[in-house]
Order: structure tokens, then C-alpha cells, then sequence
């Protein structure tokens, strides 16, 4: 289990988590939503990786919704973390 993008689905809080494999997004419950000056979409990915994902709610509603076993999402939300880490490393090396 793979994530490859979260998104903020709508304006009150409801975040989308693509799961590789799955053509659509896993729609979590409602969550505070970053402030309206980082809607750039690398800043909304590390807004949900960090504030989101890394509360046991989070975790929680997606072995609900996925039926994947807690240490599996857990697995996933780490591997996705480091990813967001990683690329933001790359951004801001200069060349």
C-alpha cells in the first residue's frame, strides 16, 4: 500500500488520499484546513502528510475506510512523509 497524492477535496475540510492502485481519492472526515495563503498544491500535500495524516485519527478512519491493517497505513503515511521530505530536499538544493 502506497499513497501517491493527497488533496484538499473541498473548502471545509475534507481531504482526499489516492491510494496507488485506486483511481479515486479516500475521502477523510473533516479536518482544519491550511490557511488560504498555502493552497499551493506542494503545500497542501505537506500540510495533510504532517497535520493530518500524522494525528491517529487520521490513521484510524483509513483502516476504517480501506480496511488495511493499522500498521500497514501507518507504513504508508511514513513512506509518504519521507517522499514529501525527499522532494522538498531536492526543491530547495541548489543546482
Amino acid at each position: 500500500m502506497r499513497i501517491t497524492k493527497t488533496i484538499l477535496y473541498d473548502g471545509i475540510g475534507h481531504i482526499g488520499v489516492f491510494f496507488e492502485g485506486l483511481p479515486e481519492a479516500t475521502l477523510l472526515g473533516v479536518y482544519s484546513t491550511p490557511p488560504q495563503s498555502s493552497y499551493h498544491a506542494d503545500e497542501v500535500e505537506a500540510f495533510v502528510a504532517f497535520d493530518v495524516l500524522g494525528t491517529d485519527a487520521a490513521v484510524l478512519e483509513l483502516v476504517a475506510i480501506t480496511g488495511h491493517p493499522e500498521d500497514g497505513v501507518r507504513q504508508a503515511v511514513g513512506q509518504y512523509r519521507e517522499e514529501l521530505r525527499r522532494k522538498a530536499d531536492e526543491n530547495s538544493t541548489p543546482n
